[in-house]
């Protein structure tokens, strides 16, 4: 058995070697650093967020405010409802599974009224971030 490990641990360091020599020239990127302008790091045109002339432009925190922001809101208030439309799915089950229990039917209605409260506020959440991102001021 340690034979065996010896060997998958001395094959995948020499398929890691052979990875490394052939991708590194592919992956390299040249960076021309000028300290004149300041320093500044390229930016692939492949990766997300504003380009180098936004960010020379000073419009960075436009983007942020414009384009990072309402997209985390919309994520969030996303899994809000999707929290609380599991929860409302789990007070189902525990209402079925009351068995005339008025204790625990109570309890599962409680569950129930506030899983579609949480439900509505992460609808109107995502329904205010929308309409004001989709305002333009001029």
């Amino acid at each position: 058995m340690e034979k065996i490990i010896k060997i998958i641990v001395a094959l995948s360091l020499i398929l890691m070697a052979l990875d490394a020599g052939i991708m590194a020239p592919a992956t390299q990127m040249q960076v021309q650093i000028s300290f004149a302008q300041g320093l500044s790091i390229p930016k692939p045109d492949t990766l997300p967020g504003p380009s180098k002339e936004t960010q020379e432009s000073g419009k960075g925190k436009a983007y942020a405010a414009e384009t990072v922001l309402p997209k985390i809101t919309k994520a969030l208030m996303a899994f809000a409802g999707i929290c609380s439309f599991l929860f409302l799915v789990i007070s189902g089950i525990r209402f079925m599974l009351a068995y005339g229990n008025t204790e625990a039917i109570s309890g599962a209605k409680r569950q129930a009224q506030w899983a579609v409260i949480g439900l509505l506020i992460a609808i109107l959440g995502y329904a205010i971030v929308e309409i004001i991102t989709s305002v333009t001021f001029t």
